[in-house]
């Protein structure tokens, strides 16, 4: 049975249950292709839409991904899995994982708790507050106290850490302070990842850090097709990448990939939904990784993060009123957005990749609603009255009412959709028609 329609919801106005036939059901890509399509704009004449992008959806009976739009504008070619997108702050799941793994297969040498300065080669130390030195899971989490980027860099507008060097930031640690003891606030940044990056890479033996990610992830994953913004990788992938736009509120201006100089680990990583997939599959407990616990650590919950979440080592993650834990990830840079989603209890995930800069907040809600339609939410229904029913459901589902117009019982029109797109859960009151022969309703996820 289609997964968007095996949980299905049937109720009698007259106050009884009884079993009713399937109406006619659009298909999984129908409704991939209804949330996706409003994104996109393949003429690149919409400033407010990506030229293209690439829905990647994963499940324990595989993977599909879906392509939209083109990969230059006024192109007729549409992204597939194997087109390359960069993924921008995604990049520090993967820096994440591999604290993990590092952690993992360590023997009791590198805990959570280790010192940065442990790992970093001598030319790079992390300032402490008084005796208190800031640990690689702080750097993880965003709690070492660092800023969003250093307040030396030089690279041009939009590309602001361009060309960065380790000697740039061994020369802005010497001379930063920390404002409160490490651990203590929250505080998002690239510079932290970034150093844990390199510090893991300093530890490995692995610089620079397209070496550590290739030997300890990407290979071990099968992952070919995922690099950083440097030969010779990108050399191979012209004919394969998806050009890049910014909007400027009137237009959209083609952009070159973005190079984070030395904190690429933060946020430089290239990839396609194939070698997404790939990633998500370990995330959502579907396939495994080569060092035992590392998934674990990644995707357990660390600190408060941002507003309602917790942080794990680069993730957010969410508990929905169900009580279903989500983990999420976004990504931007200049020209590109990126956003994934995934739950463990079923493990199924959901990718957008989109050429387009400033497009997280209208992919958003389309990745969660599709990942609700892989795993539906728990719903409550009650009748309240002899003509209406009460029905609560979970951020970020979307429902379809219907009734049945004829004395045919296969045919049912639709009353009414709805899409929760809080971030609570919503009680919703549906009135229902009373008059023959709308005498049954049904409720769709």
């Amino acid at each position: 049975m289609n997964a968007l329609f095996r949980f299905t919801v049937q109720l009698v106005v007259a106050a009884f249950l009884a079993p009713l036939p399937r109406a006619k059901a659009a298909t999984f890509a129908d409704e991939v292709a209804r949330l996706a399509t409003p994104l996109v704009d393949a003429s690149g004449l919409t400033p407010t839409r990506a030229v293209g992008l690439v829905v990647v959806v994963v499940t324990d009976q595989g993977t599909r991904t879906f392509g939209f739009g083109a990969r230059s504008a006024g192109g007729v070619t549409p992204p597939d899995g194997d087109t390359f997108f960069q993924l921008g702050s995604i990049s520090k799941t993967f820096t994440g994982l591999l604290l993990a793994a590092q952690i993992e297969s360590s023997g009791g040498t590198l805990l959570p708790s280790t010192p940065v300065n442990a790992l970093l080669a001598p030319d790079l130390r992390m300032p402490g507050f008084g005796t208190q030195q800031v640990t690689v899971a702080q750097l993880a989490t965003h709690y070492g106290g660092l800023p969003q980027f250093p307040n030396n860099m030089t690279g041009p507008a939009f590309y602001p850490a361009q060309g960065y060097t380790r000697a740039q930031l061994a020369t802005y640690l010497s001379g930063f302070t920390l404002s409160a003891a490490p651990g203590t606030d929250y505080e998002y940044s690239n510079t932290s990842s970034g150093l844990l990056a390199l510090a893991l890479g300093d530890r490995a033996g692995l610089v620079p850090y397209s070496a550590l990610l290739s030997a300890q992830l990407t290979g071990p994953l099968g992952m070919s097709d995922t690099g950083l913004n440097e030969a010779p990788f990108t050399n191979g992938i012209t004919t394969r990448l998806a050009q890049g736009y910014r909007s400027t509120g009137t237009a959209l201006v083609p952009m070159a990939l973005s190079d984070m100089g030395v904190l690429e680990g933060a946020g430089e990583i290239i990839s396609t939904g194939n070698d997404m997939a790939k990633f998500l599959r370990v995330l959502a407990g579907l396939a495994p990784f080569p060092v035992a616990g590392a998934v674990e650590r990644t995707v357990a919950p660390r600190a408060p993060g941002t507003t309602g979440t917790m942080t794990g080592y680069g993730l957010d993650i969410y508990t929905l009123t169900s009580g279903v834990q989500q983990w999420e990830k976004a990504g931007l840079v200049a020209g590109y957005s990126a956003y994934f989603a995934f739950r463990r209890q079923p493990g199924t995930a959901v990718a957008v990749l989109s050429n387009r800069s400033q497009h997280v907040a209208a992919v958003v809600p389309v990745v969660r609603e599709i990942l609700n339609l892989l795993t539906p939410p728990n719903l409550s229904v009650a009748p309240i009255a002899p003509s209406s029913m009460r029905v609560t459901f979970p951020a970020a589902a979307r429902l379809s009412y219907e009734v049945q117009t004829s004395p045919d019982l296969s045919d049912w029109t639709p009353f009414t959709t709805v899409t929760n797109t809080a971030e609570t859960s919503a009680t919703l009151t549906f009135d229902v028609p009373m008059t023959p022969p709308s005498k049954f309703v049904r409720l769709r996820y």
